[in-house]
Protein backbone atom coordinates (compact mmCIF):
# COMPACT_ATOMS: atom_id res chain seq x y z
CA UNK A 1 0.00 0.00 0.00
CA UNK A 2 2.67 2.98 0.66
CA UNK A 3 4.42 1.93 -2.67
CA UNK A 4 1.28 2.63 -4.05
CA UNK A 5 0.14 5.00 -2.52
CA UNK A 6 3.78 7.41 -3.18
CA UNK A 7 1.94 7.94 -6.43
CA UNK A 8 -0.96 10.42 -4.94
CA UNK A 9 2.14 12.36 -3.23
CA UNK A 10 1.59 15.38 -5.54
CA UNK A 11 -1.65 15.53 -5.85
CA UNK A 12 -4.09 18.29 -3.77
CA UNK A 13 -4.49 17.54 -0.73
CA UNK A 14 -7.75 16.89 -0.84
CA UNK A 15 -7.82 14.85 -3.25
CA UNK A 16 -5.20 12.41 -2.03
CA UNK A 17 -7.36 12.72 0.99
CA UNK A 18 -10.04 11.40 -0.51
CA UNK A 19 -8.36 8.23 -2.19
CA UNK A 20 -7.41 7.50 1.37
CA UNK A 21 -10.82 7.47 2.52
CA UNK A 22 -12.41 5.46 -0.01
CA UNK A 23 -9.25 3.04 -0.44
CA UNK A 24 -9.70 2.27 3.07
CA UNK A 25 -13.29 2.15 3.36
CA UNK A 26 -13.32 -0.33 0.29
CA UNK A 27 -10.47 -2.39 2.03
CA UNK A 28 -13.06 -2.56 5.75
CA UNK A 29 -15.87 -3.49 3.24
CA UNK A 30 -13.82 -6.45 1.33
CA UNK A 31 -13.04 -7.65 4.78
CA UNK A 32 -16.09 -7.42 5.97
CA UNK A 33 -18.15 -8.86 3.32
CA UNK A 34 -15.36 -11.73 3.31
CA UNK A 35 -16.37 -12.39 7.15
CA UNK A 36 -19.71 -12.40 6.08
CA UNK A 37 -19.52 -15.25 3.41
CA UNK A 38 -16.92 -17.74 5.70
CA UNK A 39 -18.69 -20.69 7.00
CA UNK A 40 -16.72 -21.15 10.03
CA UNK A 41 -13.90 -19.29 11.98
CA UNK A 42 -11.77 -19.97 15.05
CA UNK A 43 -9.51 -18.31 17.19
CA UNK A 44 -6.70 -18.55 15.10
CA UNK A 45 -8.30 -16.75 12.01
CA UNK A 46 -9.10 -13.90 14.04
CA UNK A 47 -5.26 -13.91 15.30
CA UNK A 48 -3.92 -13.98 11.82
CA UNK A 49 -6.71 -11.04 11.10
CA UNK A 50 -5.60 -9.13 13.59
CA UNK A 51 -2.05 -9.48 12.21
CA UNK A 52 -3.25 -7.73 8.86
CA UNK A 53 -5.61 -5.42 10.06
CA UNK A 54 -2.72 -4.00 12.11
CA UNK A 55 -0.78 -3.36 9.07
CA UNK A 56 -3.43 -1.80 7.86
CA UNK A 57 -3.68 0.41 10.78
CA UNK A 58 -0.32 1.27 10.95
CA UNK A 59 0.01 2.43 7.61
CA UNK A 60 -3.15 4.72 8.27
CA UNK A 61 -0.90 6.17 11.02
CA UNK A 62 1.58 7.13 8.72
CA UNK A 63 -0.40 8.98 6.80
CA UNK A 64 -1.84 11.34 9.08
CA UNK A 65 -4.96 11.69 7.63
CA UNK A 66 -7.36 12.57 10.24
CA UNK A 67 -10.39 10.23 11.09
CA UNK A 68 -8.77 7.74 9.02
CA UNK A 69 -8.59 5.34 11.60
CA UNK A 70 -12.64 5.68 12.04
CA UNK A 71 -13.05 3.15 8.70
CA UNK A 72 -11.61 0.32 10.36
CA UNK A 73 -13.64 1.15 14.07
CA UNK A 74 -16.18 -2.05 13.31
CA UNK A 75 -13.78 -4.49 12.35
CA UNK A 76 -11.05 -3.55 15.10
CA UNK A 77 -13.67 -3.48 17.93
CA UNK A 78 -14.98 -7.30 16.33
CA UNK A 79 -11.29 -8.83 16.91
CA UNK A 80 -10.54 -7.02 20.60
CA UNK A 81 -13.36 -8.70 21.59
CA UNK A 82 -13.03 -11.60 20.26
CA UNK A 83 -9.46 -11.39 21.50
CA UNK A 84 -10.30 -10.08 24.84
CA UNK A 85 -11.47 -13.80 25.67
CA UNK A 86 -14.11 -12.18 28.05
CA UNK A 87 -16.94 -12.45 25.00
CA UNK A 88 -19.39 -11.76 27.80
CA UNK A 89 -18.68 -8.16 28.39
CA UNK A 90 -20.53 -7.26 25.03
CA UNK A 91 -23.55 -7.80 27.26
CA UNK A 92 -22.74 -4.80 29.53
CA UNK A 93 -24.02 -1.82 28.45
CA UNK A 94 -21.95 0.38 29.71
CA UNK A 95 -18.88 -1.40 28.71
CA UNK A 96 -20.32 -2.06 25.04
CA UNK A 97 -20.90 1.65 24.38
CA UNK A 98 -17.63 2.13 26.07
CA UNK A 99 -15.45 -0.18 23.70
CA UNK A 100 -17.62 -1.85 21.12
CA UNK A 101 -19.93 1.09 19.78
CA UNK A 102 -19.53 0.23 16.80
CA UNK A 103 -20.76 -3.53 16.73
CA UNK A 104 -24.12 -4.32 15.66
CA UNK A 105 -26.49 -6.98 17.41
CA UNK A 106 -27.25 -8.23 13.70
CA UNK A 107 -23.72 -8.27 12.47
CA UNK A 108 -22.76 -9.76 15.80
CA UNK A 109 -25.12 -12.38 15.88
CA UNK A 110 -24.29 -13.16 12.31
CA UNK A 111 -20.30 -13.79 12.90
CA UNK A 112 -20.80 -15.33 16.21
CA UNK A 113 -22.56 -18.00 14.53
CA UNK A 114 -19.86 -19.19 12.77
CA UNK A 115 -17.65 -19.94 16.02
CA UNK A 116 -15.91 -22.95 15.62
CA UNK A 117 -13.90 -24.28 18.46
CA UNK A 118 -10.42 -24.95 17.02
CA UNK A 119 -9.52 -29.03 16.26
CA UNK A 120 -8.04 -30.59 19.30
CA UNK A 121 -4.82 -31.47 17.27
CA UNK A 122 -4.27 -27.28 16.38
CA UNK A 123 -1.45 -25.74 18.41
CA UNK A 124 -2.90 -22.60 19.74
CA UNK A 125 -0.96 -20.54 21.61
CA UNK A 126 -1.28 -19.95 24.93
CA UNK A 127 -1.09 -16.19 24.46
CA UNK A 128 -4.56 -16.32 23.01
CA UNK A 129 -7.94 -16.77 24.76
CA UNK A 130 -9.68 -19.95 25.04
CA UNK A 131 -13.33 -19.00 23.62
CA UNK A 132 -15.89 -21.85 23.97
CA UNK A 133 -19.01 -22.03 22.03
CA UNK A 134 -21.23 -22.60 25.31
CA UNK A 135 -20.14 -19.00 26.27
CA UNK A 136 -20.62 -17.66 22.59
CA UNK A 137 -24.35 -19.13 22.64
CA UNK A 138 -25.43 -17.46 25.65
CA UNK A 139 -24.30 -14.03 24.42
CA UNK A 140 -25.69 -14.91 21.13
CA UNK A 141 -29.39 -16.16 23.30
CA UNK A 142 -29.14 -13.01 25.10
CA UNK A 143 -28.13 -10.59 22.01
CA UNK A 144 -31.32 -11.98 20.03
CA UNK A 145 -33.57 -10.96 23.09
Amino acid sequence: METTFLCFEFLPTHIKQGIHITSCRHIVNVLMSELASIKKFNILSIFNLNLDLRGFEDFVKKSKIPNLMENFSELRQLINLLLSGNIEEILDKPTREAKYFYLSNEKLIQFLDKFKEPDSKAVVPDSLPKLKRKAIDIVIKRLKN
